[in-house]
């Protein structure tokens, strides 16, 4: 063989290496490909982890809900939590809610697990962190149907707090204004005993919530251990007790009340006892009043009658009733059934006393009554939430 197709032979047999232009090209492509398929999904989350901070994250093993608050800019709510990898998804979200400091979100079990030691948080603008406080979270449960008749187990630990009967408060760990709110039926059990209120107040000063309900007239918050804890928004979960006459307040008075003396357009509290203490709460309040003035002679007689935060004095316009009698220079009376109906939201408890007024042509009045034998005095505020 000749020597030239020898060496021919070999160089074309040889690897063509690429120019260095080429392979900076090709070193670039790579760089841009590792930082999409690794750098990004893994450095990003962290660096966008102070977006949002989690605290007071509590676990209950009986529901397997996971309640905490938590601060940070944009972020409107937590979505769910899955393990480290985001590839199983044990928590997703059951409720929550935002006041102009901090949120507090309630996530509920999707998966059941024995226990995982790297859990990831996802929120509704897409940021996601790690959940380390603290880790291992004792995420075992067994979770079972959380609405039962229309009861929602929660399985918070509820602490007696205090009694201004008929109404009373207990505490809850954390921020809870975001899932209790006045108008809602509570379940719990005191000394084996199942007792029911109605949500009237939900408060949050740091580190607790106070939740304000009311008993009607058959449930008392005693200071004692409170188990078995449901919440419903329904108007009649199973067992709730709908029966108005259990959730109301009422006076009635059966005795004929004189003014001695009465003055013209002076407003009176007949009877120290007509009066009416009603509860923290929206109330449907009421009276029906049978009213009695005289005077001889007049052209002209009316009677009022009201509720007033005091007892001398008309305090709202809306709970006035007004009767009258007019005619020719004679005897004259003035009589019959005063009532008004107003629905009021009270703040903190307060009394109302029932007055009356009497007025006419001239100076002075010859009586002024309730006629309570004739039918009686009734003063009744109904719970609004029924």
């Amino acid at each position: 063989m000749k020597l030239s197709k020898i060496q021919s032979f070999i160089r074309s047999q040889m690897i063509k290496f690429p120019s260095k232009r080429a392979i900076n090209k090709i070193l670039a492509v790579i760089c841009v490909a590792l930082m999409f398929i690794y750098i990004v999904p893994h450095v990003a989350p962290h660096a966008l982890a102070a977006d949002f901070t989690v605290s007071n994250l509590t676990f209950d093993p009986t529901t397997g809900y996971l309640s905490f608050d938590y601060t940070g800019t944009s972020i409107s709510q937590i979505d769910s939590i899955t393990d480290g990898t985001g590839a199983t998804e044990y928590w997703d979200r059951i409720n929550g809610g935002c006041t102009s400091s901090h949120c507090n979100e309630v996530l509920g079990p999707y998966m059941s697990d024995s226990g995982v030691t790297s859990v990831v948080l996802h929120s509704s603008s897409y940021i996601s962190q790690t959940l380390n406080y603290p880790l291992p979270l004792p995420t075992t449960n067994t979770p079972q149907t959380p609405i039962v008749g229309g009861w929602i187990n929660v399985g918070e630990t509820w602490t007696y707090a205090s009694a201004d009967a008929p109404t009373f408060t207990f505490t809850v760990a954390g921020d809870e204004t975001g899932r209790y709110s006045p108008g809602m039926r509570i379940k719990l059990t005191q000394s084996s005993t199942a007792k029911y209120f109605i949500i009237t107040a939900v408060s949050y000063s740091n580190p607790n919530t106070t939740v304000t309900v009311y008993g009607g007239t058959d449930y008392t918050l005693a200071n004692a251990t409170i188990s078995n804890t449901y919440y419903s928004t329904q108007k009649a979960p199973q067992g709730f007790p709908l029966d108005p006459t259990k959730w109301t307040v009422e006076v009635t008075d059966s005795t004929q009340r004189s003014v001695t003396s009465p003055a013209v357009g002076t407003w009176y509290n007949p009877n120290a006892a007509d009066q009416i203490t009603i509860p923290i709460g929206a109330w449907n309040v009421e009276y029906y009043a049978p009213l009695y003035v005289a005077k001889n002679p007049v052209t002209w007689i009316y009677v009022k009658s009201t509720l007033s935060t005091a007892s001398n004095s008309e305090s709202d316009v809306d709970f006035t009733s007004y009767i009258s009698n007019q005619g020719a220079s004679s005897s004259m009376t003035a009589n019959g059934v005063g009532t008004r109906r107003k629905t009021i939201a009270l703040s903190s408890k307060t009394k109302y006393y029932f007055n009356i007024y009497g007025h006419s042509s001239a100076s002075s009045l010859d009586s002024l009554l309730l006629n309570n034998t004739v039918t009686p005095l009734k003063i009744r505020a109904v719970s609004a939430y029924l």
